[in-house]
């Protein structure tokens, strides 16, 4: 999978998705095989989702590094920073 099919991907999972109310995602191109990504979702029950990821590819697939925060009603409830790399083998 390629960076731009992921970014794809994203955005229409998002979209198909009943239980997002909004959503904002910015995209940094930092090379052609590189990107980080900033999102925010906010879903129909008030709660909100903040996310960070950075994606880069390789020979080998996709490797991810991500951090999210998840929220409800104003109150933290799941903090996940430098989540372990991972890769995603081409289909």
């Amino acid at each position: 999978m390629s960076i731009n099919d992921y970014l794809a991907n994203i955005e229409s999972l998002i979209r198909a998705s009943s239980v997002v109310a909004t959503y904002s995602l910015t995209i940094d191109k930092k090379t052609e095989d590189m990107i980080f990504i900033s999102g925010r979702l906010d879903f129909r029950d008030e709660s909100v989702l903040d996310f960070k990821e950075f994606v880069e590819e390789t020979d080998s697939g996709l490797v991810k590094l991500m951090s999210v925060r998840f929220s409800f009603e104003n109150e933290r409830l799941l903090m996940a920073r430098g989540c372990p790399k991972r890769v995603v083998n081409r289909t």
